[in-house]
């Protein structure tokens, strides 16, 4: 059986709203492509199964990002310096950014700003070779 919507209102509905098209953007304003866009929803995702993840297991870092001359960058910062490092943490959010947004840049920094290497979850060091292998 097959259902027909009618096009026109059924009388006592308002007319549908008419759209104009958009006032053209300022000079200074920049307009962004949908990868732009589909990028910008994977950093969203990304930073926010890592924030989820953070809230359920009180991690010590806060989770930012900045998109800056086309580039998106997300950096976990530890709270504390006298909070010990959570690979477990830092892993996941490495693993969200490499799953849903590989073309952010991931940093984690300690307390007071300090870029610190990536490790596994016993805390080694992972080779920077291995690093570029999975990029």
């Amino acid at each position: 059986m097959s259902l027909r919507l009618s096009v026109k209102p059924a009388p006592g509905q308002s007319q549908p709203i008419s759209v104009s098209p958009h006032l053209p953007l300022a000079p200074d304003e920049r307009k962004y492509s949908w990868r732009d866009v589909h990028n910008a929803v994977a950093v969203g995702e990304a930073v926010g199964k890592s924030v989820l993840y953070g809230f359920y297991n009180s991690v010590q870092f806060t989770v930012a990002w900045t998109f800056d001359d086309g580039k998106w960058t997300i950096t976990a910062k530890y709270d504390d310096r006298h909070s010990r490092r959570d690979y477990e943490a830092e892993d996941t959010l490495r693993y969200h950014a490499y799953e849903l947004a590989k073309h952010a840049e991931v940093f984690v920094l300690d307390a007071d700003g300090n870029q610190l290497p990536e490790c596994d979850l016993d805390g080694r060091e992972v080779p920077a070779a291995a690093v570029q292998q999975r990029i």
